[in-house]
């Protein structure tokens, strides 16, 4: 909630249970979104937070850069951390 108070602070708009029907772009540049209803929202920074693929292949109007993704190899988005410990853990597995 810290990080969401002081984003609000500096003029940052959240939206929940929003479903996104595509992002706006001039050039390069993402310049909105329209909403499932048809609402446009202008904005002067997009942040998209669904899976890489789905946002280039469903909400971005340029397909050929969405064909281009296919071709690459995912993993899942994860933060990791490696600690030092001197004892095995075996009952959690590798995840």
């Amino acid at each position: 909630d810290a990080l969401a108070d002081s984003a609000m602070r500096c003029g940052v708009k959240f939206m929940y249970e929003a479903s996104v029907q595509k992002i706006e772009v001039d050039g390069s540049n993402a310049t909105g979104i329209v909403l499932e209803g048809g609402q446009v929202l202008h904005a002067d920074v997009v942040v998209a937070n669904a899976d890489l693929p789905y946002v280039y292949n469903h909400l971005l109007p340029d397909a050929k850069v969405a064909k281009g993704m296919d071709k690459l190899y995912y993993t899942s988005s994860a933060i990791m951390f490696y600690w030092g410990i001197s004892r095995k853990f075996e009952e959690l597995g590798t995840h």
